[in-house]
C-alpha cells in the first residue's frame, strides 16, 4: 500500500504491525497513525522496540525501515 503523507520527494518504507507501508519523508509517527485512522487515545505504540508516550508521538520522525507496532487497548471484564 502506498501512502502519500507529504509533498517531499524522499520516499521511505516503514513496517506497521508487520505490514509494509511506503510514504514520503519527513513524517512524524503521529501523522502516519492519524492518516491510518488509529484512535491514538486507545493504543499503545512501539517504535523500533521502544514504547512511545502519546505526548512524544509528534516528535518521532520516521526513517526508512522503521518498525512500528500498534496495540489496541480493549476494555472488558
Amino acid at each position: 500500500m502506498n501512502i502519500s503523507c507529504k509533498t517531499e520527494s524522499k520516499k521511505i518504507s516503514v513496517e506497521i504491525n508487520g505490514e509494509s507501508f511506503n510514504c514520503v519523508s519527513p513524517i512524524s509517527l503521529y501523522s502516519l497513525l492519524e492518516y491510518l485512522d488509529f484512535n491514538i487515545s486507545t493504543v499503545i505504540i512501539e517504535h523500533n522496540a521502544t514504547i512511545i508516550s502519546h505526548e512524544n508521538l509528534y516528535f518521532v520522525e520516521l526513517k526508512n525501515n522503521d518498525k512500528v507496532e500498534v496495540v489496541t487497548i480493549v476494555g472488558g471484564g
